[in-house]
C-alpha cells in the first residue's frame, strides 16, 4: 500500500480506477469548453447592457434637445 498513499502534496490515482471511469464513459457528454463559452456569455450580456446604456442615455439627449428647442 506504500505506492497508493495520498498526500497534501501528491495525489495518486490508481490505473485501474481510470481505466473504469474511462470504458464506463465518465464524463464524456460535458463540453470542456463549459467555462469559455460562459465567459463569452458574459462578455456578450456586458457589451449588450453598455449598449443598452449609450442608446438610452442618447435617447434622453435627443428627447431633451427637442423639447429645449420647443420654447
Amino acid at each position: 500500500m506504500m505506492g497508493n498513499q495520498a498526500t497534501s502534496d501528491n495525489h495518486v490515482t490508481t490505473p485501474q480506477f481510470v481505466s473504469f471511469l474511462q470504458q464506463s464513459g465518465f464524463r464524456e457528454r460535458i463540453n470542456p469548453d463549459h467555462y469559455e463559452r460562459k465567459m463569452r456569455r458574459r462578455r456578450l450580456v456586458a457589451y449588450a447592457f453598455i449598449i443598452l446604456v449609450v442608446v438610452g442615455f442618447s435617447w434622453v439627449m435627443i428627447e431633451s434637445a427637442q423639447a429645449l428647442s420647443l420654447f
